[in-house]
């Protein structure tokens, strides 16, 4: 072969690979726009097929209004009905709508339904008449409801007046609809059919909506499912659908058909040869349509020249390269080079088609996998291995994956035609995903089929997502009946303002167009609220959130409380607000529950605050609250210092029945934790060391803290006016128990003395004529009777008995003597007290005193009594006097008891003096017992505070003593002590007329 002709054989051969890589490069651009135009067109499909989800659930949404209507009530009149029905203005928000009606199961029986008919009149209906059930050959007998179903209500009245007591069940579309309803209890869409009204000759459907009563509390097992009849709405299909085209800008011209098959609207353009298509089942109710969907006339489809640009270009350089190559043919390694570059540019080409995102899958004629890309290994999980020479679906599909889809598929696939739709698998790991699937037919150049090729793309993400938006658009709207919610737009340059159908659920019924402007809100606010609403409208210049409660006008001349929020959605170019949006709420009931609470917190701060008795709150750490009466109370100078202690602190180490504080303090807890509340009295201790007792009232409040509220009251005062009372009482009590034993005793006793005087006188004149026989002359007398009375005297003992009935005379003379004085003594003290002082010989109480306590000092001590002899009788109050010298001399005894026992080998000494000095008298009890230490001195006189062992002192003695000296008599009480040595009490009584007399 020459060069020449080798020459022209390359530049053949660049040309025609050449014109090869162009065409292959068109063909991917080309294949490139229109898999972009296709997902355009499938979003545009989502968003039409989810326009028409939100259509048909939007008159769902308007039967369910008028559903609470009817079980609310026992019976709903016309007028009921038709306020419902302006409220949710059928016209405004439900596009295509005819009405609105309610339905109603009537037997078949002529009375009933002359009653029914009866009924419709009285509530103002036209004359008419009811409609008879045709002969039941055009109602399959599988139908159950074998009653008329006659329309009720039915609004705008009198545009639809002509349907009232219509029987829809003549029609088998609607009976069925209305049997579906009724079984499975949910809204049914029913199957095309011609709509009530004569003049419309369009073809639409019915939305149908059973309505059972909700159950009562003393409802019987009938009324639990109490079938009410049916609301239903007449919908024209073309006005209903016409209006989702504008959401995708009549870009998708579609057609929608029920599931048997007839049509309910055609868009306009639709045509039986469309680019693309796309078929969707649309779930509503339990009716399924299909959506027949394609590119409409404004489909912006993507610039195709591009395509047509490169196929010129790519053709223009190929010759142009094909002529470089016949003038550079010598140079055969350079067009080597560009082969091998051609080479490598379809080389990417392929590898584009086997990297893509997209799955791509290949197979044979009979549906089996002998190609899959990256991409697909990616979604599935499986390796190319595992799936070549198996069925895609075999593997892929799942329980959960649509029945009718594969029906579909495989219906498609066996008639060699294309599928594109949605369909749900699972991977090899087990997890579920959603694809768009095109399946389309593969043919050689013969027009033989030779395969199939699908690309599909996972859209699970997108039906999440869908899924998603339609729960909280349900749980939003859910949430807005339910909880007197409306929602507000204001257009603060226009100062146009909307208010949604809710409320009037709030305010009662409302005249939308009157509230298009913020006037209408600004006229019905409360006078005192205006302001308010006025400053918060100016801050929203400056802040996107705004948030107010005011009251507001209702329809019947009342104020409610509303909750208004709402934020900034759009501002101009000066940054001032445009458009504001928002939700309002009802808060009445809470404003009043808040007012309540208000009042009661101000009241029961008020008694807290003012008791006069101390209230307080504590816990294990301490003091939590307290108020001015328990700082009074206990001494604390602030609220502050209160809560460094504990209640348990400000007591003293013993209580009053001897037990420690800490022990009775424990007591008294377990008695609050077991029931909740315990009362009780308590001796507490101030600062500054005071004590006094007091009543306790405590309530445990939370056990799991545990906190506690304490109420105490001082009852100091009162408990010394009843221990003083008591004392009296005592004295009284003894003083009468002593006079009366003194004056039994003492009469025998006079008589007891007077005959041992009288004894001791005749015994002394019996002796002495005794001794004046006895020394008479015995000269005279026998011997026999001399020795006759030697010997008598002498067995009598007459001379020792002689003596000794002087000294038992003389003894018993002594006692007697004793016990007079004892009984006198007695008598004295047993005097009762009273109110007034009276002139009272002072010697003669101390003598009584050292007489009737000698009982406790006989066997520790010797007493003596110093009393000054010119003391004559004073005023004084006896009682209280006798007691207070009975206390000195017994503690006087004790101490000495104490220091050297109950049996001591020796005894101590009490001495006792009376003193007249200048303008009063002094007393002075003076004991060699133990003594007293400083710190002791100093609290003598509390009362209840004592040294002594549990159960042999109250504490009360010296306080009493204090208390009748220095309070009762205006005298003063002196007290010397040193440890170890003794004590030595003085008290000081004045009586001014008492001198004091030269010594």
């Amino acid at each position: 072969m020459t060069n020449q002709q080798k020459s022209w054989l390359y530049t053949i051969a660049v040309a025609v690979v050449g014109i090869a890589v162009t065409i292959g490069v068109a063909a991917a651009v080309q294949n490139t726009t229109h898999r972009h135009d296709k997902e355009r067109f499938e979003g545009l499909a989502d968003l039409l097929e989810l326009e028409i989800h939100k259509r048909a659930e939007q008159y769902e949404v308007g039967l369910r209004n008028f559903e609470g209507l009817f079980q609310a009530s026992r019976s709903v009149e016309h007028s009921e009905f038709q306020l419902m029905s302006s409220t949710i203005r059928v016209y405004d928000s439900y596009p295509g709508s005819l009405g609105v009606g309610f339905i109603q199961m009537v037997p078949d029986d002529p009375a009933a339904l002359e009653k029914f008919r009866d009924k419709l009149l009285s509530e103002g209906a036209p004359e008419f008449q009811v409609h008879k059930v045709p002969t039941t050959k055009d109602v399959p007998s599988e139908y159950k409801l074998n009653q008329h179903l006659l329309v009720r209500f039915i609004e705008p009245y009198e545009r639809n007046r002509e349907s009232l007591g219509l029987d829809i069940g003549t029609e088998r579309a609607r009976r069925e609809a209305a049997e579906l309803a009724y079984f499975t209890r949910q809204g049914v869409i029913s199957r095309p059919l011609k709509l009530v009204q004569a003049e419309v000759n369009e073809v639409g459907f019915l939305y149908l909506l059973p309505i059972f009563r909700l159950p009562s509390r003393h409802a019987t097992p009938a009324e639990h499912d109490e079938f009410l009849g049916w609301v239903y709405m007449p919908i024209v299909a073309s006005h209903a659908l016409a209006a989702v085209e504008n959401r995708v800008a009549h870009q998708l011209a579609f057609q929608v058909r029920e599931s048997q098959g007839e049509v309910l609207y055609t868009s306009p353009g639709f045509e039986s040869n469309p680019v693309y298509s796309n078929s969707r089942n649309v779930a509503i109710g339990s009716r399924t349509w299909q959506v027949d969907l394609q590119p409409s006339a404004q489909f912006a489809y993507a610039n195709h020249s591009l395509e047509s640009w490169i196929l010129l270009a790519g053709l223009f350089c190929s010759f142009g390269v094909a002529w470089v190559v016949k003038q550079l043919s010598s140079q055969a390694t350079r067009a080597e080079e560009l082969a091998r570059t051609m080479t490598k540019d379809l080389d990417r080409l392929a590898l584009v088609a086997k990297r893509t995102t997209n799955t791509v899958v290949i197979a044979d004629e009979g549906g089996y996998v002998v190609w899959v890309n990256e991409a697909f290994t990616k979604l599935t999980g499986y390796e190319p291995e595992e799936i070549l020479g198996k069925k895609p679906g075999r593997v892929l599909q799942c329980d959960e994956t649509d029945p009718a889809t594969v029906a579909e598929i495989r219906e498609c696939l066996t008639a060699g035609k294309g599928f594109s739709g949605e369909i749900y698998n699972r991977s090899k790991n087990g997890r579920g995903y959603w694809v768009y699937t095109d399946i389309q037919p593969m043919h050689n150049e013969q027009g033989e089929h030779i395969g199939f090729l699908a690309i599909e793309n996972d859209v699970t993400e997108r039906k999440v997502a869908a899924k998603l938006l339609e729960q909280e658009t349900q749980r939003t709207t859910l949430a807005l009946d339910n909880g007197r919610l409306a929602i507000w737009d204001w257009n603060a340059q226009t100062d146009e303002l909307v208010l949604d159908e809710r409320w009037g659920t709030i305010i009662g019924p409302f005249d939308a167009e009157q509230g298009r402007f913020n006037k209408y809100w600004v006229e019905r606010l409360h006078p005192d609220d205006v302001e308010g609403y006025e400053k918060l409208v100016a801050s929203t210049a400056t802040q996107d959130q705004i948030e107010g409660e005011w009251r507001y006008r209702n329809s019947q001349g009342d104020y409610v409380w509303v909750l208004v929020r709402g934020h900034v959605v759009s501002r101009d170019e000066a940054l001032q607000p445009v458009v504001l949006t928002g939700t309002i709420m009802e808060i009445t009931e809470r404003k009043k529950a808040e007012e309540a609470l208000r009042k009661s917190e101000a009241r029961s701060k008020a008694m807290f605050e003012r008791s006069n008795e101390a209230i307080f709150l504590f816990n294990k750490s301490g003091f939590v609250e307290c108020n001015p009466k328990t700082l009074e109370l206990f001494g604390f100078k602030s609220r502050d210092e209160a809560l460094n202690y504990h209640p348990a602190e400000m007591s003293p180490p013993v209580q009053l029945d001897g037990t420690t504080a800490e022990e009775a303090a424990e007591l008294k807890l377990t008695e609050v934790l077991a029931n909740g509340f315990a009362r009780f009295d308590w001796l507490h201790q101030k600062m500054t060391g005071e004590l006094f007792e007091s009543e306790v009232s405590l309530a445990l409040i939370d056990a799991e803290e545990p906190l506690a509220m304490g109420i105490l009251r001082d009852v100091s005062e009162r408990k010394e006016l009843e221990r003083q009372l008591s004392q009296a009482q005592k004295l009284e009590s003894i003083g009468q128990l002593a006079a009366g034993v003194a004056h039994e005793i003492n009469t025998p006793m006079q008589c007891v003395f007077s005959n041992i005087e009288y004894l001791q006188d005749a015994f002394d004149r019996v002796f002495n004529l005794t001794e004046a026989y006895r020394q008479l002359d015995r000269e005279g007398w026998s011997e026999e009777t001399r020795a006759a009375i030697e010997s008598i005297e002498k067995r009598s003992k007459f001379d020792r008995v002689k003596g000794n009935i002087a000294e038992a005379a003389v003894e018993s003379g002594e006692a007697a003597r004793r016990v007079i004085e004892i009984v006198r003594a007695m008598k004295t003290m047993s005097h009762p007290g009273t109110a007034d002082k009276v002139s009272t010989n002072l010697n003669k109480l101390v003598e009584d005193a050292s007489v009737i306590s000698r009982n406790r000092w006989k066997y520790v001590a010797q007493l003596d009594r110093d009393l000054d002899t010119d003391l004559h009788e004073i005023p004084l109050l006896p009682a209280q006097m006798s007691q207070v010298m009975l206390n000195l001399i017994v503690n006087a005894a004790d101490a000495i008891a104490e220091k050297l026992g109950d049996e001591p080998s020796e005894l101590g000494q009490i001495n006792v003096r009376t003193k007249v000095v200048d303008g009063g008298v002094v007393i002075q009890v003076e004991d060699t017992g133990n003594g007293m230490p400083e710190h002791v001195k100093k609290r003598i006189f509390d009362p209840f505070y004592t040294t002594k062992e549990v159960g042999k002192g109250t504490g009360q003695g010296l306080a009493i003593a204090y208390d009748v000296i220095v309070n009762q008599h205006q005298g003063r009480i002196d007290v010397d002590s040193v440890p170890g040595e003794g004590t030595t009490f003085s008290l000081w009584l004045p009586c001014p007329e008492m001198a004091a007399l030269p010594s």
